[in-house]
C-alpha cells in the first residue's frame, strides 16, 4: 500500500462545477441541431428528511431537491419520437458517486466527440489529428475498420446521457474537500436505493459507504432515473463508475449470472470492450461474482430485472489498486494529466465502440422488425449493403480474433476501492476482495455468503460436543460429591 498522499484534484484539467455548466451551455448552443439538454428537477416530499436522519443519514433539511442535466443526442438531427423508436437507444449514466470525478470528465469527452462526428468536422478530423492532441470518433473506436458503417451506426442511435447524476454529492466533494464522499447531498447512496433486494445488509455493511435510504426509490435522483427508463425504453444501460477496472453485467445482488440470449450477448460485448479498450485488464461478468461482495438495490439490477433492459452494464473505468485507504481522490481518480487524458480518451472510445456493437444486439432487431424497418443483426457497409451481425460484432472465426475468455490474472479492488490488493487475485473462488478492499482467504474456496449454513452447522457441532463433555464432567463431579457425602455420614 502506498503512503497517504492526500491527493486533490487539479482543476487545470479536471472539470469544476462551473466548467460543467458552461460546457453544457456551449454544447447545446454550438450543436443545437443534434444535441438537446433538459434539466430535470425533482424534490422529496416533506418529512422524508426526518426519516433519513432517523435511519442513519446526514440530512439537514426536511426537503431535498436536485436538478440533473439530461443530454439527448441524435446525430441524424431527428428528435421525433416515432423516428427514434426505430433506432438503437443507449442510456449512459456518469457521476453517480460524488468522489468519482473522472467519470464526469469522460462523459464530456464522449459527448464532444459524438457531436463533432455528426458535423462535417468528422471528414476533416484525420488531418486535424496530425496537428493536435484530439482524435476523431472513428479513430477512437475500435469496433470496426469501416468508417461509413461506423458513422451510420452513430446516426442510427439515440444517446441519452446523464453527464453528472449526483450533482449535490459532487458539490460536497468539491466545496467541502470531502474526497471520500460517494453519497448524495443528504447521505444516501443512490446506487443502493433501488427496489431489487433493497435494504439487505451484508455482514460488513457500512452506512458511511452505502446507506440505502429509508425505503426504495426515496431519492429524487432515483426518481429521475425511473422516469427516464420509462420514457427512453433503452436497449442498453451503462452506469459508469471508478474504483477499479471492470465491465460488469447483472447480477450485483446475488452470486450468479442470468441465462439466455440477451445476457450472453451482453457478456460477449463486455469481453470485446475489455479487449479493445481496457487492455484485457478489466474484470468481466456478473458483478456479484466478480467484485467479491454482494451489492443490493443497484441501478443495474433494477434496469435488468424490473425495467427489462436487454443489455445492462456497470463500467468501472479507473482505480489505483495500491492507494492508501484514506487517499480517496487518488484511489478513484488519476492524479496526473497524462493518466487523466488517457483514461478519458480510452473510455470515451469504449462508448463509441459500444454504440457500433449494440446495433447487432437481437433486441434491437426485434424492435426494428416490429416497426417494419429491418433486422438488427445487420449493419450498413460502404455500398449501403447489409452485413451479418456476426461480422460487425467482430466475432471472427479466426482464433486470434475471437472473443477472449474472462481475464482472471490481474489486480482489482472493490467498487469502493478501499484497502490493499493482492497481485493475481482470481475472479472466482477463493481470495476475493472484501467490501473494504482487503484480500481474504475463504473457507472451502467459496464466497462467505455461500458458506453461512456450513459455518452454522460447524458451530452447532462444536457447541454440542462441548456441552456433552461439560455435562459428563458435571455429572462425574456430582457423583463424586454424593459418594463422599455418604461416606462421611457413614463414618459419623
Amino acid at each position: 500500500m502506498k503512503p497517504n498522499t492526500r491527493a486533490k484534484p487539479d482543476f487545470s484539467y479536471y472539470l469544476t462545477q462551473n466548467a460543467i455548466k458552461e460546457k453544457l451551455v456551449k454544447l447545446e448552443t454550438d450543436y443545437r441541431s443534434v444535441l438537446r439538454v433538459k434539466y430535470v428537477k425533482k424534490s422529496t416530499a416533506n418529512g422524508v428528511g426526518d426519516k433519513i436522519a432517523e435511519f442513519g443519514g446526514n440530512a439537514n433539511a426536511k426537503s431535498y431537491s436536485v436538478i440533473i442535466p439530461v443530454v439527448t443526442i441524435n446525430l441524424d438531427g431527428k428528435f421525433d419520437e416515432v423516428e427514434n423508436r426505430k433506432k438503437t437507444r443507449l442510456m449512459f449514466d456518469f457521476g453517480e458517486h460524488g468522489r468519482e470525478l473522472i467519470t464526469v470528465d469522460t462523459a464530456f469527452r464522449f459527448m464532444e466527440t459524438l457531436v463533432k462526428a455528426a458535423a462535417k468536422e468528422e471528414e476533416d478530423d484525420e488531418e486535424e489529428d496530425n496537428r493536435s492532441n484530439t482524435s476523431s470518433a472513428f479513430s477512437m473506436q475500435k469496433a470496426t475498420t469501416d468508417r461509413h458503417s461506423f458513422l451510420e451506426s452513430l446516426k442510427q442511435t439515440t444517446f441519452t446521457i446523464i453527464p453528472i447524476e449526483n450533482v449535490n454529492g459532487r458539490a460536497m466533494v468539491e466545496e467541502s474537500k470531502k474526497f471520500c464522499e460517494r453519497k448524495n447531498g443528504r447521505g444516501v447512496d443512490v446506487n443502493r436505493n433501488f427496489p431489487v433486494n433493497f435494504g439487505v445488509k451484508e455482514k460488513d455493511y457500512d452506512p458511511n459507504e452505502e446507506f440505502p435510504g429509508p425505503y426504495a426509490m426515496s431519492e429524487p435522483e432515483s426518481k429521475v432515473l425511473e422516469k427516464l427508463f420509462k420514457d427512453v425504453k433503452p436497449h442498453a444501460w451503462v452506469n459508469v463508475h471508478s474504483g477499479m477496472e471492470a465491465i460488469f453485467t447483472p447480477y450485483d445482488h446475488k452470486n450468479e449470472e442470468p441465462k439466455g440470449e440477451y445476457p450472453e450477448f451482453a457478456r460477449k460485448i463486455g469481453e470485446e470492450i475489455n479487449q479493445m479498450h481496457c487492455g484485457k485488464r478489466c474484470v468481466t461478468g456478473s458483478g456479484g461474482k466478480g467484485v467479491g461482495y454482494l451489492a443490493h438495490g443497484t441501478v443495474t439490477d433494477y434496469a435488468f430485472d424490473v425495467v427489462k433492459v436487454p443489455a445492462a452494464f456497470t463500467w468501472e473505468i479507473y482505480g489505483d489498486t495500491q492507494a492508501h485507504f484514506d487517499d480517496c481522490f487518488a484511489m478513484f481518480n488519476p492524479v496526473t494529466k497524462e493518466k487523466h487524458d488517457d483514461v478519458v480518451e480510452s473510455w470515451a472510445g469504449a462508448g463509441l465502440s459500444f454504440a457500433h456493437l449494440m446495433r447487432a444486439h437481437p433486441a434491437v432487431g426485434e424492435r426494428k422488425e416490429e416497426d417494419g424497418s429491418g433486422s438488427s443483426r445487420t449493419a450498413l457497409s460502404d455500398g449501403g449493403k447489409k452485413e451479418e451481425a456476426e461480422t460487425t460484432f467482430a466475432l471472427s472465426a479466426s482464433p486470434s480474433d475471437s472473443v477472449l475468455p474472462v481475464n482472471t490474472n490481474h489486480d482489482y479492488q472493490s467498487l469502493r476501492g478501499a484497502g490493499q490488493l493482492r497481485t493475481g487475485a482470481r475472479l472466482r473462488g477463493s481470495n476475493k476482495i472484501n467490501r473494504k478492499g482487503h484480500a481474504r482467504s475463504q473457507m472451502f474456496g467459496a464466497r462467505d455468503q455461500d458458506i453461512d449454513t456450513w459455518k452454522y452447522l460447524l458451530l452447532v457441532s462444536i457447541f454440542t460436543v462441548l456441552y456433552c463433555v461439560a455435562r459428563r464432567q458435571f455429572r462425574a463431579v456430582k457423583r463424586y460429591r454424593t459418594t463422599r457425602r455418604n461416606r462421611d455420614k457413614a463414618t459419623v
